[in-house]
Formats: C-alpha cells, structure tokens, sequence
C-alpha cells in the first residue's frame, strides 16, 4: 500500500488524528511566517497550540507505551503462575511471542513438532477475521515464504507415506458465521494447496487425512501432536478496531497426557459436529454451483 493510500485510510477510520491535526498547523505556521501574513502574536498563539498537540501526541504514546508495558509484564507473570501448576503435573511450558514482519520462533516450533510427530497431527483451526491490506494476520513475507510451503508440502508427503493405522493427520477449520472456506483461502495460495493436496488424499485414505469445516468452538488455532505436545494459540487484538495486534503460542509438553486428554476429548467432540470438505468447497465457483 502506498504511503499516500495509508494516510487516507488513517483519516477515514479517524486513526492519528492528534499527528495529522498537528501536521497541518505546524506547515500551516510556518507558511505564515515566511510570507508574514499575520502578526507575532497570532503565530505565537499558533505556536503554542501546536506545541500543546505534540504535548497531547506525546502523552498518548506514553500512555499506550505503557499499557504494551503491563500487557508483556502480565504474560511474564502468566508464565510464572503456569510454570509452577503445570511442573506439578510433569508438564513443561513456554510462552513464544509471534515476530512482526519475519518467520517467527512459534512457527518454526510448531513446524518442527508436527514434521516429527510419529503418530498423529490434530489442527484446530481458527481465522475469525478478513485481512484488511494494511493490517493482516500474518505478514506477506511469512505467508508466500519458501519455508511454509515447504513444511505444508512436506507434511503431505509424510501422510502419503504413511500406512493405516501408523500416522494421521486431521485438520479441523473452523467457519465464523457468515464466511466460507474458500474465502478463507481465496489470498493464500500455499495454504489453498495444502488445503486441495489434504481433501484428494481424503478421498483416497480417509483414514488417515481430512480437512473438515464446524462452527467456532474455540476463539484461537490449537494443535495435539502425538498426543504429547499441545499448542495454543494466544491472540491479541487491538481495542481500537478489533484487529490483531499481537500474540504468539502456548507451548506444552505433557509426556504423561495429563493435559493432552481433555483437549483431545473437546477436538474429537468438534470433528463429531463438522463436514468434510470437498474440492469444489475452495473455489468461489463451486460454491456458487
């Protein structure tokens, strides 16, 4: 998006509006004062409004610098709390931020675990929101990289090698209401790939690979592998616009199925309620047939 484009969208969702109004008074001194159109006084008073907006400008910043500030002490101590429950039980924990603008450490977590996974592969899916272009889920150099496709394409060709009963992989996309799955994919085309790559191999061994569509029953992306590693999600969203700002993964690993169980237990409750989904379910064209 060009600068130009951002601007306007700024204005028209009245975000910013302090630095803009400050903007156009600071050039609008200054043009009185090289072409004196106006008297001392007149630009003094200007002067000191627009030094009383940067004030406002500045505090604001302040003060949302300071609530990022409380939001990363509260998951520290989140992880404190977590740490000393789940360490009764056998379980180890970490929290992993999602990066902006790179290939994250979750990611990479998370790919690793399930290309490792021996038996089982369990995706609950969940994307409540439509892109806007200039604040997206997940950032252009991450979604069209070499390194997602890779691990998408490489997790189809683990389950085709796969036997009966050796490995399965299962994945669960939950559909807010009013949306459809081939919106969902319609601007991710490794993701789609992976998606009709998944389906045809359903179709010829259900038994170990589906993709199935259900209404939400959980606001966040989760995943059980091997029955051993659970990771959720943790989303952040704006409260201006309800947008994501931030986030990243809940990473457990619960040798024993302590914590495994009754997730497994909520994840085959909600593949009960889904449909499974069908080439022509993602394209547009299909689902205007």
């Amino acid at each position: 998006m060009t600068l130009f484009r951002r601007k306007v969208n700024d204005l028209q969702e009245k975000h910013n509006l302090d630095i803009y109004i400050t903007l156009v008074l600071a050039f609008t001194v200054t043009a009185l004062a090289i072409f004196q159109v106006t008297d001392q006084s007149v630009l003094s008073a200007a002067i000191l409004a627009t030094l009383a907006l940067v004030s406002l400008s500045l505090l604001k910043n302040r003060r949302e610098t300071e609530e990022v500030a409380k939001t990363l002490h509260g998951m520290r101590d989140m992880q404190r709390q977590m740490d000393a429950i789940v360490s009764s039980m056998g379980i180890t924990f970490a929290f992993i931020p999602v990066s902006e603008g790179r290939f994250s450490d979750s990611s990479r977590m998370i790919r690793e675990l399930a290309m490792k996974a021996s038996k089982e592969v369990l995706v609950l899916d969940f994307n409540p929101l439509a892109d806007k272009e200039s604040k997206v889920r997940y950032h252009k150099q991450e979604k069209t990289s070499e390194a997602r496709q890779k691990y998408y394409e490489s997790l189809i060709e683990k389950v085709k090698n796969s036997k009966a009963g050796e490995f399965r992989y299962r994945r669960l996309v939950q559909i807010p209401p009013g949306r459809h799955i081939h919106e969902l994919v319609a601007d991710d085309e490794i993701f789609r790939a992976h998606c009709e790559a998944l389906v045809s191999l359903g179709e010829k061994q259900p038994e170990i690979a589906s993709l199935r569509v259900c209404a939400p029953f959980q606001e966040r992306t989760s995943f059980i592998i091997d029955r051993r590693h659970l990771i959720l999600e943790w989303i952040m969203l704006d409260p201006a616009d309800r947008y994501y700002s931030g986030g990243g993964y809940l990473i457990f690993d619960d040798p024993a199925g302590n914590l495994i169980v009754s997730f497994l237990r909520f994840f085959e409750r909600a593949d009960a309620n889904a449909n499974l989904v069908k080439l022509s379910d993602l394209s547009a064209a299909g689902n205007q047939s």
